[in-house]
Order: structure tokens, then sequence, then C-alpha cells
């Protein structure tokens, strides 16, 4: 019996024909790590964009919450104080006894800016440290809220006004004398003092910059940085209460 035998068949190669093959590790790992940079630099970007958002955002708000703020104090004929706190910024008002109160409501009551962002006041160009939060108006001091009152106890508050007005005339007539005896001290000084000054309850809450009912304000200025930010935002305000907002980075104007 002749059993058959199979050989393999040749293959014969064509002229030009090269063998397919996969990639390398080393080729895939220098892929992932181009792409890597690449998304690395794209975040970057998108953050870096997104602390910028948030100060312009946090300056156009100031901005506009200070107009208003400047606009009530004209319409109203009242003085309005800005101050810089350690996590944030409120506006106070002066009641009739002198104190100063923060806002309880509307777009001036106390703000605070988002965690990282800073506030720093400068009025006059030198740095102002963050003060303590004021105290709120209490509902016996706001306008809105009135109740009934016996004759005795409005005899006794006429009698309490006329000993206040007295005092405070007094304080009034000591003040623009011991200013009249200083020619030499900056005007910028007195301008700004109030009789209430005396009162330490009171002057624990002065306002660091004014906006008076007569147009006028205090000149400063308002920076909102991000730690690690090249760039930060700038909210200037002028002796005619005229508010703009700036681009700046450290060293020079960005806008």
């Amino acid at each position: 019996m002749i059993v058959p035998v199979f050989t393999p068949r040749c293959v014969t190669r064509r002229p030009g024909w090269r063998r397919l093959r996969g990639f390398t590790l080393l080729e895939l790992m220098v892929v992932v790590v181009i792409i890597g940079i690449l998304a690395t630099f794209a975040a970057l970007s998108i953050g870096g964009r997104s602390s910028d958002d948030r100060l312009q955002s946090e300056a156009q708000r100031l901005q506009k919450v200070l107009q208003l703020a400047a606009e009530e104090a004209q319409l109203q004929g009242l003085q309005i104080g800005f101050r810089a706190t350690p996590d944030g910024y409120e506006l106070v008002s002066q009641e009739q006894d002198g104190a100063w109160h923060s806002f309880t409501s509307g777009p001036c009551r106390p703000h605070q800016v988002q965690t990282p962002m800073q506030v720093e006041l400068r009025v006059e160009g030198r740095v102002i440290a963050p003060a303590t939060p004021a105290p709120p108006a209490t509902p016996q001091a706001a306008p809105s809220i009135t109740k009934s009152k016996t004759q005795e106890e409005q005899k006794r508050e006429k009698d309490e006004d006329k000993k206040r007005g007295k005092i405070e005339a007094a304080e009034e007539r000591k003040f623009h004398n011991a200013a009249a005896k200083k020619p030499e001290a900056p005007q910028a000084e007195t301008f700004w003092l109030s009789p209430a000054a005396a009162d330490p309850k009171k002057s624990a809450t002065q306002p660091q910059a004014y906006l008076l009912s007569s147009g006028e304000s205090t000149s400063f200025s308002v920076d909102l940085r991000i730690p690690g930010n090249a760039s930060f935002y700038r909210v200037d305000a002028d002796a005619l209460s005229r508010f703009s907002v700036q681009r700046m980075q450290e060293g020079r104007n960005a806008s």
C-alpha cells in the first residue's frame, strides 16, 4: 500500500512585500505622554480663565453696588460707609444717634466673596486692614417700623433729644475748635472725622471709606485677588463718586 506524503508548499514572497507588524511599547508610551502634556495645558488654560471670570464678576458686582449706594445716599440724604471685612465687604449707614449699622437686606447687605478670593482696600494709596463686621441695624432703629407710644414716653424722648442735641452741639463745637487750632493737619484726616468717633462703641464700626449725601466720596480702590493668579481686578472710586473696573497685573495695567 502506498501512502501519499504531503509536503508544505513553499511560499514565495513577492518583490516589495513587507511583513505587517503592530506598535511597540515605546511608541505607545510616547503617544500617552504627549496626550498627557496637551491635556495638562488645556486644563490649566480653562482653570485660569475660570478664576479670571470669577474675579471679573465680583468686581462688576462691587462697582454696581457702590454706584447704587452713592445714588441712594444722594436721593435719601444718607451717609453711607464702606468697610472691607476678612471674608468680603459691607456697606453701613449712620443712624440718628451717630452709630453705624450694616444693611440687613437688598444688594447693599454684607457680601462674602468666594474662597480663596481676597479683598484688599486702599485709601489714598494706603492699604487698610480688614475691619470687624458691623452689627446689623436693630428693628427699633429701622425707619420703616413704627409703634404707638404714650404721652409720657413721647415727652421723655423729647427731653432726651434736647439733651442729646445739646451734647452733640457741644461736641461739634469742640471738634471745630480743635480743627481750627491745628491748621497744619491734613484736611483729609479731619474732613471725614465725626463726633461719634469719641464713643468707642461707635468708633469700632466707623467706615473705612465714605459715600456722602452731597455726592462726594473718599478716593479709594478695592483689589480682588486669588492667590497664585498674576492678574487681579481693581475697582476705583474717585472723590465725585465715580466708579470704574480695571483688570490689572503685578507691576502694570492689563486692561
